[in-house]
């Protein structure tokens, strides 16, 4: 992908988060809605950016990507618990499982990394091979 490709996919994005980041806090109605755009839509921009950037590991990104994934599926499904089925504080939950898998997921794509530098390496993600 070329460079001005790489600067117009980055604007087209930022434009987008800034949007629905505006309507989000301007209007309270669609807060549901903006959060299930803006929380995928983190999830893609790591996704998109693991093809255009092509990291030497990549599996490191993916885990990332799953792990942001969880956590809006765990947040949406906590909100409409309570929101719209008025369920107060639901607790345990499948929203609490879908936070504790996120918690290991970014543990999981972090501690290569971690691991990599605090061991010298001077390439990243080594761990993963």
């Amino acid at each position: 992908m070329s460079p001005q490709a790489r600067r117009l996919l980055t604007v087209a994005y930022s434009a987008l988060v800034a949007a629905v980041t505006i309507v989000y806090m301007a209007v309270s109605v669609v807060a549901p809605a903006m959060w299930a755009v803006m929380g995928p839509a983190g999830v893609c921009a790591v996704l998109v950016g693991t093809q255009v950037r092509r990291p030497a590991h990549r599996r490191p990104w993916w885990v990332l990507a799953a792990g942001l994934l969880t956590f809006i599926a765990g947040d949406t499904y906590y909100f409409v618990m309570e929101e719209y089925l008025r369920a107060s504080d639901p607790f345990p939950s499948p929203a609490d499982a879908c936070y504790l898998a996120m918690y290991s997921a970014g543990t999981m794509s972090s501690v290569p990394s971690c691991t990599a530098r605090w061991c010298g390496y001077s390439t990243t993600w080594t761990a993963w091979g």
